[in-house]
């Protein structure tokens, strides 16, 4: 993937780590999230996608596909976030969701 990135001058950055102990630094246009909640708790589930929301940047995005069944508690995680997000599209096991410009 880095590789890849490298090759079309993307600056994309990979980490391998437990999702629970990661801490972001910055703020990203998009964050793609692709089938990696479902294998937490749903504690931990809440608790790492509320961290990393805040770190999409305004007008950034989120992109999340898990299973169709934990979709309604990543939703109201991103209704609970203190910015304001617009869903765009939530259909089986996705969930496209753009933070709105700050103001």
């Amino acid at each position: 993937m880095l590789a890849a990135a490298l090759a079309e001058g993307l600056p994309v950055t990979g980490q391998v780590a437990d999702i629970r102990d990661v801490r972001i630094d910055g703020t990203f246009d998009i964050l793609l999230i692709n089938r990696t909640l479902h294998m937490l708790d749903r504690k931990d589930r809440t608790a790492v996608l509320s961290h990393m929301l805040g770190h999409v940047a305004a007008n950034g995005w989120l992109l999340l596909l898990d299973e169709r069944s934990n979709m309604p508690g990543f939703r109201s995680v991103v209704e609970a976030d203190p910015a304001d997000w617009s869903i765009d599209r939530q259909k089986g096991g996705l969930l496209f969701a753009q933070r709105q410009p700050d103001g």
